[in-house]
């Protein structure tokens, strides 16, 4: 029996090649992705729906990035400041933060989790944006 070293190419073989079919299961995901999803914000989340049904959202960027433009009826809280301004939001309503990528708002949906919010990165404003007019 011939073992092949997995360091010494393989020769292509086209009678077993199988062509790209959408209806076959995708490849792996590396476990990397999911940990981006979670720091960006995955796409499982309809923000729409939660908005419609009275989620809060929460900028965290500065106040001078926030008055460059924004989500009308977002609050501004910057990251900085936020665990000493938490009494301003509603714990029985869902949060969703957003910045101008998804690292700040990442870092809030955290700090809002550790103090009991239900809370959900909606990565970039003008992102969110987009996903909550549908």
């Amino acid at each position: 029996m011939l073992i092949a070293n997995p360091s010494t190419p393989q020769p292509f073989n086209l009678s077993t090649f199988q062509p790209f079919n959408p209806s076959t299961p995708q490849p792996f995901t590396p476990p990397y992705m999911n940990i981006l999803k979670a720091l960006f914000g995955g796409t499982s989340v309809d923000f729409a729906e939660l908005v419609q049904n009275g989620a809060q959202i929460i900028d965290v960027r500065s106040k001078a990035e926030y008055e460059g433009g924004h989500i009308e009826g977002s609050l501004n809280i910057p990251l900085q400041v936020l665990e000493s301004n938490l009494g301003k939001l509603k714990k029985d309503k869902p949060i969703i933060t957003c910045c101008a990528s998804g690292m700040r708002s990442g870092s809030a949906k955290s700090v809002l989790e550790t103090n009991g919010f239900e809370a959900y990165n909606g990565g970039g404003w003008a992102g969110l944006s987009k996903k909550i007019a549908q």
